[in-house]
């Protein structure tokens, strides 16, 4: 691994190994015992859970311990339950003879010595009427069986188990299933199932939050997650060779937002260039103006092809307009000077919401990106101009250049498939990042951001809701139009992808699950603002 710069006001997301190094940091080199780890981590998984259920004690609960550390973390759990007068019952989910680790052991024992009932059945087909009705009646499922370590699919009795659990849980709406640190069946590192995987209600996941549970299946299986610290510091991740993975906050945007002063005037806050839109698809270029607008750019010039430049027009009232020279609604080559002009003109430019594919097009966003000095977001139909050339094409290290594709135009820049793309989203966006100089906003549930350094955020707001047209084009126009407002490029796309995001979980929160529309979009982001204390 390749020692990376460390943003540590941004909490860290790490890789199984990387886990594995600071837990051993943590016990031998700053002198904290595993047992210690181990305690704290069940204690911390049962104060969770007694926040999110009110009260434990006289319900029935059943935990389910495997054969590794993880199933320590169920043990202490146990005890701790027990001690509040909770009917526990723990399960023992291993291929054979019990063989736990040292401090695994010791909090086995103290179980046993307590009087807490503890079985092992060999799958769940040998349970008897009595055994199944335990479990039929426990309210609470915890699931200790695998954490981070599991690296193989899983097999008879684990996968047996596993789908017992999940069985449980269909047929009772009311149970709850808790996983601890991952559910059991999760790959850490790509989210992915290992034959059979626990379907969590909540999964509390300790210190740092793991890639697994950002990618592929993650967020499906894991429910609401709750990182715990366990007495581990996770700054000291400074200290080991790690990735730069971080998940997304709002922790500094108060200070990257300008503040509009006295005697202000538009001029101010930047001026916005968008290059964007067709017949088919005028509403793109009026959305990504509306968007760069909410987020409180100054000025906004939307150029368009000339045959729908009115069309635009009546729908723009607060932004201006250029019409460009096009043919059927294709941009033709003669629409440079015109564009070079207003280049020289803006603060920003934003390139490809809604305009239509032909060879001039690729002629003149690589002119685009080639002759002007000007900060680039690059969107949708501009991508796939360059489609592969994005690699080669001669790109200026001294020009911010932001490009948001969707995994679709990802796999085309990438000569890949989309589900190529999807099986390795955080990896395709960090190495085309730092190859080809670019600030990649790879958009999707969990949109992840990666910087020419090498670092990378997940996003945690957004939802359904935003898989809709035009909801791109908005992000597009927000990240422009903090730009223009001369907030940072990195800064200003960590904050356009985190608030588009949450103002859909606002929409989805307080009006509907579905049937949103990308413009009623535009109508939350001052309450997302104000949230943020952000007031212009």
């Amino acid at each position: 691994m390749t020692k990376l710069p460390r943003r540590t006001c941004f909490p860290s997301i790490v890789t199984s190994l990387e886990m594995n190094c600071l837990d051993q940091y943590a016990i031998h080199d700053m002198g904290i015992p595993a047992s210690v780890l181990m305690e704290n981590a069940g204690k911390a998984s049962y104060d969770r859970v007694k926040k999110l259920e009110k009260q434990l004690s006289r319900k029935t609960i059943s935990v389910f311990c495997g054969p590794g550390n993880n199933g320590g973390d169920g043990y202490v759990f146990a005890r701790y339950a027990h001690l509040l007068r909770a009917r526990v019952y723990v399960w023992i989910v291993s291929s054979g003879s019990l063989k736990f680790s040292y401090e695994a052991q010791t909090f086995y024992n103290a179980l046993e010595k307590q009087g807490v009932p503890i079985f092992h059945f060999a799958t769940p087909n040998d349970l008897d009427s009595k055994h199944q009705m335990i479990l039929d009646q426990s309210y609470i499922l915890i699931d200790a069986i695998f954490g981070t370590g599991l690296s193989r699919d899983l097999s008879s009795p684990y996968s047996d188990w596993i789908e017992h659990i999940n069985l449980l849980k269909r047929q009772t709406r009311l149970k709850k299933v808790y996983s601890l640190d991952l559910p059991s069946g999760l790959h850490a590192d790509s989210g992915k199932v290992m034959g059979s995987c626990i379907k969590a209600d909540a999964t509390i996941t300790f210190v740092c939050k793991k890639r697994g549970l950002f990618l592929d299946e993650g967020p499906r299986l894991s429910g609401t997650v709750f990182c715990e610290p366990i007495s581990i510091d996770s700054r000291w991740l400074e200290h080991l060779e790690t990735s730069a993975t971080y998940e997304l906050t709002p922790v500094k945007f108060k200070t990257w937002y300008p503040r509009k002063t006295f005697g202000a005037h538009k001029g101010d806050f930047g001026k916005v260039l968008i290059i964007a839109g067709s017949p088919e698809k005028s509403g793109a270029a009026v959305l990504a103006a509306l968007g760069a607008l909410r987020i409180g750019a100054g000025l906004v010039t939307v150029a368009v092809p000339g045959s729908c430049h009115t069309i635009v027009k009546r729908q723009l009232v607060e932004a201006m307009s250029e019409s460009l020279p096009d043919v059927d609604g294709c941009l033709t080559i003669e629409a440079l000077p015109k564009i070079e002009t207003l280049l020289n003109q803006n603060d920003v430019c934003i390139a490809g919401p809604g305009l239509s594919p032909s060879k001039a097009l690729s002629s003149i966003i690589e002119f685009i990106v080639e002759q002007t000095r000007l900060p680039l977001v690059l969107d949708a139909d501009a991508l796939n101009a360059l489609g592969v050339k994005l690699h080669t094409i001669n790109l200026k290290k001294f020009k911010p250049i932001v490009v948001t594709p969707h995994p679709g135009e990802m796999a085309r820049v990438l000569d890949m498939t989309t589900q190529e793309i999807q099986a390795s989203r955080m990896d395709v966006a960090r190495s085309l990042s730092q190859n080809a100089h670019l600030m990649v906003l790879l958009k999707g549930a969990f949109s992840i951001i990666a910087n020419t350094n090498g670092e990378v955020w997940m996003n945690p707001t957004g939802n359904s809701l935003l898989a809709t047209g035009g909801m791109g084009d908005i992000l597009s126009g927000m990240i422009g139009g903090l730009i223009a407002q001369k907030v940072d490029p990195l800064n200003a796309l960590l904050m356009a992808t985190f608030m588009h995001g949450q103002a859909a979980d606002e929409i989805r929160r307080e009006r509907a699950p579905r049937g949103v529309l990308a413009h009623e979009l535009l109508d939350v982001l001052p309450t997302i603002l104000k949230l943020h204390d952000l007031q212009m």
